[in-house]
């Protein structure tokens, strides 16, 4: 049985897909680093949507009593100002993009937690309705 599947696999993948497993076995070190890299980029990312950019909102909403389109423009001008290391996800949270340059609704994808779901102006609104 063992030989059969040798085979199948090699049949089944060709030599194009021995060579890129000879090259993953062979630079093993290469790839996780790679791989770690890509997963500590996604999860900063992810860190930054979930926790620091609420934080960041919250202080701003804390700084006057705002109506909920001026916190949004507000929020908007502060977000572009923004240094470029702060990232989020991208829309389909394979990547990352500066949070400066991400569209208004950031957002994490539908089967995360309730709470990552809401677009920053919904946040805002949420914010607003904690202070009153």
């Amino acid at each position: 049985m063992g030989i059969f599947f040798a085979s199948f696999v090699n049949w089944l993948i060709g030599s194009p897909g021995r060579f890129v497993v000879q090259l993953i076995e062979n630079n093993m070190l290469i790839f996780m680093l790679f791989a770690m890299l890509y997963t500590t980029t996604i999860l900063y990312a992810k860190w930054t949507l979930t926790y620091y950019l609420p934080k960041k909102m919250y202080q701003l909403a804390k700084m006057k009593t705002w109506e909920l389109e001026e916190l949004h423009e507000a929020w908007q001008t502060e977000k572009k100002s923004l240094p470029w290391y702060i990232l989020v996800p991208s829309r389909n949270e394979f990547w990352v993009k500066s949070a400066k340059n991400a569209p208004e609704s950031t957002k994490l994808l539908h089967f995360s937690q309730q709470k990552l779901k809401l677009s920053d102006k919904e946040k805002l609104q949420k914010i607003i309705e904690i202070q009153s």
